[in-house]
């Protein structure tokens, strides 16, 4: 526990250091905006979901089932963007030359064409 209030206080004074290095127009400014978003989200939310809750027979199973698509879209839009991420890492990793004698990187002739080894099985590479 000592160590999570010890990384914590840091965090804390990192955060300090950056609002104290910024000026004062663009701290109140950066508060501003944040504080527009998170009451506009909410008055939008609150809006839905207020006249989801009126809807007598129905409303609580639309609010439900709202929470829960949204929470699926979000755990599938983080899914792709980590498989995404997976698949950049992997394709400019240094170490893939060694992994396969074809690397991922597509080699082009001087008029921009794709080029091709004549058989797939070949390990020729093209100098640069």
């Amino acid at each position: 526990m000592h160590e999570f209030l010890l990384i914590y206080r840091t965090r804390l004074r990192m955060i300090g250091n950056t609002i104290a290095r910024l000026g004062v127009l663009q701290t109140v400014s950066f508060i501003f905006v944040i504080v527009c978003f998170f009451s506009g989200s909410f008055y939008v939310l609150f809006r839905i979901f207020s006249y989801l809750a009126a809807v007598e027979v129905i409303g609580r199973s639309l609010i439900d089932r709202t929470l829960e698509m949204a929470f699926f879209v979000f755990f599938i839009m983080l899914l792709f963007s980590n498989i995404i991420t997976s698949f950049s890492t992997f394709f400019n990793n240094q170490e893939l030359e060694s992994i396969s004698p074809n690397s991922s990187k597509t080699r082009f002739t001087p008029h921009g064409q794709p080029w091709f080894s004549p058989c797939p099985w070949s390990a020729r590479t093209v100098s640069s």
